[in-house]
């Protein structure tokens, strides 16, 4: 099976057959189809320079699979997180190490030891404490 996106991409799948079959069944992920999602979200990226994303393949498939590989939901959540990037400079202004010590040690977030059973590390947000 091909998993690449398309013959003008620069996103290789390195998911396994298993990972695969799950992304297909969980968010709609066609290895047939995903070049062509991929160079639809950048043409609409491309139409708004004043959202300053980076387009390339590895971002986009990034916010694809947060929206289920739907081009305009994908879409919007860059819209909406730009604008949440533009409003909280305090958190994302300055995303050196050392600039986000503070947020860090305050303990606003963490991350359980372990992982998940798809090993994934479990991250958790601290609300209360911000």
């Amino acid at each position: 099976m091909d998993q690449s996106a398309s013959p003008s991409s620069d996103y290789s799948c390195n998911l396994s057959d298993e990972a695969l079959q799950k992304a297909r069944a969980e968010l709609n992920e066609d290895p047939d189809t995903r070049g062509a999602m991929i160079e639809a979200l950048r043409a609409r990226v491309q139409q708004r320079p004043d959202l300053c994303v980076q387009d390339d393949d590895h971002i986009l498939i990034r916010f694809l699979r947060a929206r289920y590989f739907d081009v305009e939901q994908t879409f919007k959540l860059i819209e909406k997180y730009q604008t949440w990037r533009a409003e909280s400079p305090e958190i994302c202004g300055d995303m050196r190490p050392s600039s986000v010590r503070g947020i860090l040690e305050a303990g606003y977030h963490a991350a359980l030891p372990g992982r998940d059973q798809n090993g994934r590390k479990v991250m958790f947000y601290r609300i209360g404490r911000w």
